[in-house]
């Protein structure tokens, strides 16, 4: 563990200075301790510091003691705030969320046929195909429901995974879908938002009855 207070990228301790006071800065590979002593409580010093290390490229928590990936740990009773870099984003193709999408189609695809087209897909697999309306409702309604939560956890800047499909074999082939959220949740109302925008999103109001144009009966 690198006892250098250069930390090139990361915040300096005097611009954490009116919350906290730094005694030294250390790092950890990528992450960023700095040791010292809080002037206000924790969850009011981590809302402060929150929007300035997501600016230098790190997600900051506070905590006593530290324990490094190369065994060196810092004591018990010291406070850290520990600083680690936010992730990309960009980790190439999420081959998991592909393979549960593929084997949600799959049984979504079977549980379509099977109880809701009544098709003999023991005599006739290949039909099985004719139940891809199905396929679209379902996964349609389950996807843009995490979409919304996902495209609002990225409006508020807050890292989070795509949708992840999961397949069993159900009446309608799926227990559903979840996004994982992968980075701190700024403030209430981030969090508001995150969670009612699926149920928003999936919402869509029933169409009204169309009017009579013809004449009415039985009227004075």
């Amino acid at each position: 563990m690198d006892g250098s207070d250069e930390s090139a990228g990361a915040p300096t301790a005097a611009d954490v200075s009116s919350v906290f006071d730094v005694y030294e800065i250390r790092r950890d590979g990528g992450t960023v301790l700095y040791v010292g002593e809080p002037a206000v409580q924790g969850p009011e010093l981590e809302r402060e510091l929150w929007p300035l290390f997501r600016e230098h490229g790190y997600e900051v928590s506070l905590q006593r003691g530290y324990h490094s990936v190369d065994g060196v740990p810092l004591s018990r009773g010291e406070f850290v705030l520990v600083a680690r870099p936010r992730s990309s984003g960009s980790e190439g193709i999420p081959r998991l969320n592909l393979i549960l999408f593929f084997l949600t189609i799959m049984s979504t695809l079977f549980a379509g046929s099977v109880f809701w087209y009544q098709i003999p897909v023991t005599q006739e697999p290949w039909r099985m195909w004719e139940a891809w309306p199905f396929v679209v409702a379902i996964l349609g309604v389950l996807g843009v429901h995490e979409l919304g939560h996902y495209a609002m956890s990225r409006y508020h800047d807050v890292e989070a995974s795509l949708p992840y499909f999961i397949p069993v074999p159900t009446v309608i082939g799926s227990l559903g879908a979840v996004i994982k959220i992968e980075g701190r949740i700024p403030d209430r109302k981030a969090l508001f938002d995150i969670g009612v925008a699926g149920p928003l999103d999936s919402y869509r109001p029933p169409a009204r009855p169309a009017r009579r144009s013809g004449p009415r009966h039985g009227g004075r």
